[in-house]
């Protein structure tokens, strides 16, 4: 009988799908034990989608059990170096009393990143704990185009630092890294194998042929135009405006074959300046922007990528994985992406697309333009793109962690 806690007080971007993949694999497989899911008031309010969904059976049982409200209120933001220090320190505080009240066998911290600093301290906990590791620079100056100055050298440092003490806790069992070339590095380096390379999940269904026509209709999207996705929190980190900037570098010609879809929510302070560059583009060149300016729900998210010819992700030195190589490759559909760190890594092994230096319009605008001229198939390896996307499955994702962490307690 396991008793195993899941320990998550994030509320955007991935932090729900995935509680929600691991929930439901334990339920598919019939885990025996309890699978506690520690959260904050909030994601029970945003994700009740989520955490109402009928995942106890009569062989398994999973409990969603929320901090309470002033346990939440306590909590420092995380506006500069000191607060998120001390925000560490209360979080794992928190772990600590709900993993003795739940008589937790195994924690799970879902995002080591934020949690470096009471691990490294060896702050106590009564039980095994696991944790993910999204964000690994340390080994960016071995990838190919990336040129690092002596911050990143700093961070490099600082990260190889609390990797090593981390490891000495007296009851952290493994790391899962999100990050492929990241974890023999960490091994090396520990002299011990405690990284575990961890899928970052994606579902692979796709949209029946149906819905995706039926959604060109409804945007009006003009057959003859290549599509160009744009997809998720929409924002500078993005490259939104070094994208709409490469657009006006194009010919009129060239932009007569361009539809730029852009969907998903732009935060509050970029939502002004992104739509009035939008509207003086559409007023006078001949190339179609749609913007949907919304979040979109997980079952629409496929049609999307169906949709496109391209999909862009010329983020602005973006740190980590997205899960839009995923989509675009469960879509076979091409990338422009960004040639800096584990993103251009990748879509430079996989053969994902066009690499791009995402800081110059101008190389941005070559890539549209090598985009319209060219079919998918001359810009990506279609066969490398969905062995990319097969490995990277909901299920790979939550049959890493639970195998991994079960085999330690039988």
């Amino acid at each position: 009988m396991e008793n195993i806690l899941l320990f998550d007080l994030e509320t955007h971007g991935h932090h729900s799908s995935y509680i929600y993949y691991l929930a439901s694999y334990w339920k598919k497989h019939h885990i025996a034990g309890t699978l506690h899911i520690v959260v904050s008031p909030q994601f029970l309010r945003q994700h009740s989608s989520v955490s109402e969904c009928e995942f106890t059976s009569e062989t398994c049982t999973i409990q969603f059990t929320p901090i309470t409200t002033l346990e939440a209120e306590m909590l420092h933001p995380r506006d500069n170096a000191i607060l998120s220090l001390r925000r560490a320190l209360q979080e794992w505080r928190l772990l600590n009393h709900y993993a003795e009240q739940l008589s937790a066998d195994h924690c799970l911290v879902l995002y080591l990143d934020r949690t470096h600093f009471p691990v490294i301290l060896r702050r106590y906990l009564p039980c095994a704990f696991s944790s993910i590791y999204f964000r690994p620079t340390f080994h960016y100056a071995r990838f190919a185009s990336n040129e690092l100055d002596w911050k990143h050298r700093m961070q490099a440092w600082r990260e190889r630092f609390q990797l090593f003490w981390g490891a000495e806790h007296p009851m952290a069992h493994t790391l899962f890294c999100l990050d492929p070339f990241a974890v023999d590095q960490i091994n090396r380096f520990l002299n011990q194998s405690r990284a575990v390379y961890l899928p970052d999940p994606v579902p692979l269904e796709k949209a029946a042929i149906e819905d995706v026509v039926a959604l060109r209709h409804h945007l009006q999207i003009d057959l003859s135009r290549t599509v160009f996705l744009l997809f998720g929190a929409i924002d500078e980190r993005k490259g939104i405006y070094k994208i709409l900037e490469a657009l006006s570098l194009l010919s009129d010609y060239s932009l007569k074959k361009v539809c730029l879809l852009i969907i998903g929510k732009l935060d509050d302070a970029n939502e002004p300046i992104v739509c009035s560059r939008i509207r003086g583009l559409e007023s006078s060149r001949p190339l179609q922007i749609i913007l949907r300016n919304t979040f979109v729900s997980e079952a629409e998210v496929p049609r999307y990528f169906q949709l496109s010819d391209i999909v862009l992700a010329a983020y602005q030195k973006h740190v980590g994985m997205s899960g839009i190589l995923v989509r675009a490759a469960a879509a076979t559909k091409p990338v422009i992406c960004s040639d800096y760190g584990l993103m251009g890594e990748l879509t430079r092994q996989y053969q994902l697309g066009l690499l791009v230096n995402s800081k110059s319009p101008q190389a941005i605008a070559k890539a549209i333009e090598k985009g319209i001229d060219c079919s998918s198939e001359k810009l990506c390896n279609v066969e490398k793109m969905q062995m990319f996307a097969a490995m990277n499955s909901t299920e790979n994702f939550a049959e890493t962690i639970f195998q991994t962490i079960c085999a330690s307690h039988q």
